[in-house]
């Protein structure tokens, strides 16, 4: 497991604070799987985000199909 210390803006921290509390309750290693959760979405976000921009570029291209180039 790794480990990432960083700082967030006080109202970012208090709102998902409360959120975690809201979801999962209060106990040990709450915040820490809220935060994995958070950070698996938001790669996955980022991940997808670029899979359709390179079908979007591959669109522009169009493609060769039996000598008609589609758009």
């Amino acid at each position: 497991m790794g480990t990432i210390t960083t700082t967030v803006d006080d109202s970012i921290e208090t709102k998902f604070r409360k959120a975690v509390k809201d979801r999962l309750g209060v106990g040990k290693g709450k915040i820490g799987k809220a935060v994995t959760e958070a950070m698996a979405k938001w790669a996955e976000s980022v991940e997808q985000q670029k899979i359709r921009e390179e079908a979007l570029k591959q669109l522009e291209k169009g493609y060769h199909m039996g000598g008609k180039i589609l758009y």
